[in-house]
């Protein structure tokens, strides 16, 4: 039963994951920061691309490997050594993008890359 529970969350945000980045209505697309980069303090619409283009599919991966590894043909040590081997893996990656103003562009939607290609340029020109 935990591999379907976890399976079934996994899909729910793996679909929710899509849906950030293909959907076109105003709800699919709340964290969409519509104002340029702030160049001082911390911006909320900066937290919420985090949370939308890496932590709901991040998540999502995590809980559809722990469900296959899960499966009555593994042995029971294999959800533990996923679940060492993601959090390995999110510390590494979620350290290298934790500070960051804009994600690297390939994590952005390509509709989106545009936009913050200029302010990357923008704030690399600043900082020159």
């Amino acid at each position: 039963m935990p591999p379907l529970i976890f399976g079934l969350i996994g899909a729910g945000l793996t679909a929710l994951a899509v849906w950030f980045r293909v959907g076109t209505s105003r709800a699919a697309r709340w964290w969409v920061r519509p104002v340029p980069v702030p160049f001082r303090g911390h911006d909320p619409w900066w937290a919420k691309e985090h949370i939308a283009l890496v932590a709901v599919p991040y998540v999502a991966q995590l809980f559809l490997l722990l469900a296959i590894g899960m499966l009555p043909q593994f042995h029971e040590m294999v959800p533990v050594f996923l679940l060492l081997i993601e959090i390995l893996v999110g510390g590494i990656g979620g350290g290298l993008l934790r500070y960051r103003y804009i994600l690297p562009l390939w994590l952005y939607p390509a509709w989106l890359r545009p936009v913050r290609a200029k302010e990357r340029d923008e704030l690399r020109r600043l900082r020159a």
